[in-house]
This record gives structure tokens, C-alpha cells and sequence, in this order.
């Protein structure tokens, strides 16, 4: 005969306030954590390193001609082969910049006369008091700035880069006197012919 299994007693209930104390448990862990997390992402800290500001120098050139041409047909006359023209400027720094400054000339020259035009530029001391107009009181640096037709200086010194008679800046003020020399070919090439001529400085630092 098959042996009867005595019946399992029944599992004891679990009342309504078991399950609400352990609903509510678990709520309070997942509210926890929850408030944790929070609380960590909203955590923050900053420096700050403030009142900074930048201010620029100026970099400015001035020259004692007030503008005018350094030569001109109608003050020099016309030339003839073998006819020199001195002329003597004082070219002034005004920047605020100036250990850094470099300046540098060049410029540009037209017309047929141009290739019979032998041009010598040289430099002068720095701080030069003014030359007087036949830059009679002008005393050279040696080497010079540039040798070569007024052509070759407009073919040649075209912008900074290419400039020629760089020199720094020591002050605010300071001045450089620079002499040119113009002297016409004695060719019978050089006849009934002009040129223009404009010379630049400039300043960068």
C-alpha cells in the first residue's frame, strides 16, 4: 500500500504590516541612495584668477622734411650729366614700443630717367641733431645703406621685408639722419628724361 506523506503545515502568513515595513525599507534604501548621488554631482569647486588685461604699444615714425620732397625739379632745377644732389632727413621714432622696434627703409622709383640715376644712401649717428640742408654737418656711418642706380633701389627695397638700413630703437624719440645722393650719368642716354621717386620708412616691433 502506498505510505501517506503527512501533510506540511502551511507556511506562516505574512501579515500586511511585514509587507508595508519592507516595501518601506527598500524605499528608504532607494531614497538613500538616490539623495547620495545627488548630493555628490551637485559638489563643486572653482578658482579663479581675475583683473587680467592687455594693453598694446604704438609704433609711430616722423621725418623733419614736414612732408615735402626731399628733391623736386622745381627747387633743384634740371640736371645734367655728371650733376650731384645731396640731400640730408631726420627720421624720428614716436612709438611707446621700443626695444623691440626695427626700422627699415625702402620704396619705389618710375620713370626712364631712373636706370641714369646713381643713388648712395648712408646713415647717420643715432640722435643726430637736424643736418643742415647741404648736409654739411653730416658725419657717415661706415658701410652705408644702399649703392645703385635709383632703379635698382625701386627693384630691390620694395616693402620691409626687402628693406634696407635696419636699426632698433632705443627710446621713444630717438632720431637717425640719413643722407641720399643723387648724381646723373654723364650718358647721352640720361637727355630729356624724368623720375619720381618715394622713400618709406617703417616701423615694427
Amino acid at each position: 500500500m502506498p505510505k501517506h506523506r503527512a501533510p506540511r503545515p502551511p507556511a506562516p502568513a505574512v501579515s500586511a504590516t511585514a509587507w508595508t515595513v519592507g516595501a518601506a525599507l527598500v524605499g528608504v534604501v532607494l531614497c538613500l541612495t538616490m539623495v547620495l548621488r545627488t548630493s555628490e554631482a551637485a559638489f563643486s569647486g572653482t578658482v579663479s584668477n581675475s583683473s587680467n588685461s592687455w594693453e598694446t604699444g604704438s609704433i609711430a615714425l616722423a621725418e623733419n622734411s614736414s612732408g615735402s620732397a626731399l628733391y623736386s625739379s622745381a627747387s633743384d632745377g634740371r640736371l645734367t650729366g655728371g650733376q650731384a644732389v645731396t640731400r640730408c632727413i631726420t627720421v624720428r621714432y614716436d612709438g611707446t614700443i621700443a626695444s623691440s622696434a626695427t626700422i627699415k627703409l625702402y620704396g619705389s622709383a618710375t620713370g626712364a630717367l631712373a636706370p641714369y640715376l646713381d643713388l648712395v644712401v648712408d646713415r647717420g649717428a643715432d640722435s643726430f641733431t637736424t643736418p643742415a640742408p647741404g648736409c654739411a654737418t653730416f658725419s657717415a656711418r661706415a658701410g652705408g645703406v644702399f649703392r645703385g642706380t635709383l632703379e635698382e633701389f625701386g627693384a630691390t627695397a620694395t616693402d620691409y621685408a626687402s628693406g634696407v638700413g635696419a636699426w632698433s630703437t632705443a627710446s621713444n624719440g630717438a632720431t637717425v639722419a640719413f643722407r641720399f645722393t643723387i648724381t646723373v650719368k654723364s650718358v647721352a642716354e640720361a637727355q630729356n628724361k624724368s623720375a619720381a621717386a618715394t622713400f618709406t620708412w617703417e616701423a615694427r616691433g
